[in-house]
């Protein structure tokens, strides 16, 4: 079996689950082809050095020439209704489908260059003699795939976490004929494929975020109690929701702290927050820190918390990793009752749910969890409950899963 894999860029900081998968896979004996479309920074291959030598380099093609961009730029343009996948790409959005002489040619030109893309993707796959092609995300990545997958008439597979289902999700039927498989991290986003799109269930399986925690983890050391909350600074984490709780919550444990790592643009707005509610000596906004340092915070903290919301579009969190970090060191969570987050956080057990922009809730739910930690049988238990829970995310029984699908064909 050799198996290709497309993915916007290849190895991302921001998604290292994907690379702890390559790497698992490589290790249980499977040929690895790698199709990035962005170059990643020198940071990231400094990052995933020793990862990048076990899958080796040879197998990773970069296609980031000129002329490929320009390919993709098109195909995503014409997959996404005339709206660029990357934010960073130049865009142009059309205000009304009126003028229908734009839309054709706009429409023809990305139908030209987007095919050009395939066929130099295609041309690469064919000749390494690739027997299952393989997106890591559900959106433009597996929509390339499926292409490659039709014209070299190879099995298709994809898995679905948030943003690539909720709103970049193009091309839902033709991709229900062609995939042998989806993956799905959470039984939410399994049903969300079936009651919104139709899909059988036999063509998904629960495959769900794996991760390796880090060994002989060095805790912060402060001489104050304090709790953790990790993302990046954007409205959908809302973290504007856990400070306006905290500021509840201080008044009875006014000696606590709350640590916010991670960076955005939702900054300043996040900044101007905690001044007015007079918390600046008591929330501090840490700024971007490696996932080694984030497990340092967990180490010690009370508990973990992330109040994300549904966006406008329809976007919401699949299943954030900092709740999966805190459960590896025995720590409970305050999460959000949406998407699959319930799925990880069982009141009483593993931590709270709250429901969305429910700001009494929230505060309640953190005066609650916070007395328990401090209640030696109640923390113990919590310890026991989080680690046994993390099993179901154990990276290679969940790469046991991918193989087994990925050998039936």
């Amino acid at each position: 079996m050799k198996l290709g894999i497309v993915v916007y860029k290849f190895p991302a900081a921001a998604n290292t689950f994907v690379v702890h998968e390559v790497c698992e896979l490589v290790k249980a004996g499977v040929d690895v082809h790698i199709w990035s479309f962005g170059k990643s920074g020198d940071n990231e291959y400094e990052m995933f050095k020793d990862e990048l030598d076990l899958i080796g380099r040879e197998n990773i093609s970069i296609c980031n020439d000129r002329k490929r961009k320009e390919h993709l730029f098109a195909w995503g343009v014409f997959n996404e209704h005339f709206v660029p996948f990357s934010e960073n790409e130049p865009r142009k959005v059309l205000n009304s489908f009126t003028d229908q002489e734009i839309v054709r040619n706009e429409e023809e030109l990305a139908v030209e260059r987007s095919g050009k893309c395939v066929e130099l993707i295609s041309e690469d796959v064919k000749s390494k003699g690739i027997t299952h092609i393989y997106a890591p995300f559900a959106g433009a990545d597996a929509e390339i795939c499926m292409f490659i997958s039709k014209k070299l008439d190879i099995p298709l597979f994809f898995s679905c976490h948030a943003y690539d289902l909720f709103v970049k999700f193009g091309y839902p039927i033709e991709k229900m004929k062609a995939v042998t498989k989806i993956f799905s991290i959470s039984n939410f986003n399994k049903k969300y494929l079936m009651n919104e799109y139709g899909y059988p269930e036999d063509k998904i399986r629960i495959k769900r975020v794996s991760y390796i925690g880090e060994t002989n983890v060095k805790p912060k050391s402060f001489n104050h109690k304090y709790i953790v909350g990790a993302g990046r600074l954007a409205h959908m984490k809302g973290f504007h929701n856990s400070i306006q709780a905290f500021s509840e919550f201080n008044k009875l444990f006014p000696d606590v702290h709350y640590y916010i790592l991670g960076e955005g643009d939702m900054r300043k707005n996040l900044e101007n927050q905690i001044k007015e509610l007079n918390l600046t000596d008591r929330v501090h906004l840490v700024g971007h820190v490696s996932n080694k340092e984030v497990m340092s915070y967990v180490k010690n903290c009370e508990f973990s918390i992330l109040t994300s919301v549904t966006q406008k579009n329809k976007d919401m969190e699949g299943l954030p990793t900092v709740f999966v970090e805190s459960l590896s060191l025995g720590k409970p969570c305050i999460g959000t009752n949406y998407s699959g987050v319930p799925e990880i956080i069982k009141n009483g057990k593993t931590g709270y749910v709250c429901e969305e922009d429910d700001i009494k809730s929230i505060s309640k739910k953190m005066i609650t969890l916070y007395k328990e930690v401090n209640n030696f049988i109640k923390v113990r238990s919590y310890n026991k409950k989080c680690k046994d829970a993390l099993k179901e995310f154990d990276l290679s029984k969940n790469i046991k899963i991918m193989i087994e699908e990925f050998k039936k064909c």
